[in-house]
């Protein structure tokens, strides 16, 4: 999914020196969301939460002061390539259960393009801010 790599498209211009890159403020792009839709509920994995726990559920949208913005984008990376290898091979149309409803592989890459589609929003605006680039 081409939506994927918006969200790490770097800010740019003279004002973009004077800024944290865009991925610092934005936070890494949804890898527990694919790791649940694609490894977990399609292929059936056991496959843990990466950027968040119970006692911290807001990790994810909210990380650490710590946290190192590089290694979480490589770890979003290896994440993207994990989830699809869980799904080569299969059909659009193949389906699988979801708590109580059964959707297709087809209807999650549209849910996964409106997901991707509100953090790139978010992390557009925040480059905006930064390069004042605006358009495309």
């Amino acid at each position: 999914m081409e939506v994927r790599r918006t969200h790490t498209r770097p800010a740019a211009g003279p004002a973009a020196a004077d800024h944290e890159p865009v991925a610092a403020r934005a936070g890494p792009p949804p890898g527990d969301v694919e790791r649940s839709w694609f490894r977990c509920r399609v292929a059936g994995e056991d496959a843990p939460p990466i950027f968040y726990t119970q006692a911290q559920p807001d990790l994810d949208i909210d990380p650490p002061p710590d946290a190192d913005p590089d290694a979480d984008f490589a770890t979003w990376r290896a994440e993207v390539a994990a989830c699809d290898a869980a799904v080569a091979g299969r059909d659009l149309d193949d389906t699988f259960v979801s708590r109580t409803d059964t959707l297709s592989l087809r209807w999650l890459y549209g849910h996964m393009i409106e997901e991707y589609a509100r953090h790139n929003g978010h992390a557009d605006l925040i480059r905006q801010a930064i390069d004042g680039a605006t358009g495309e």
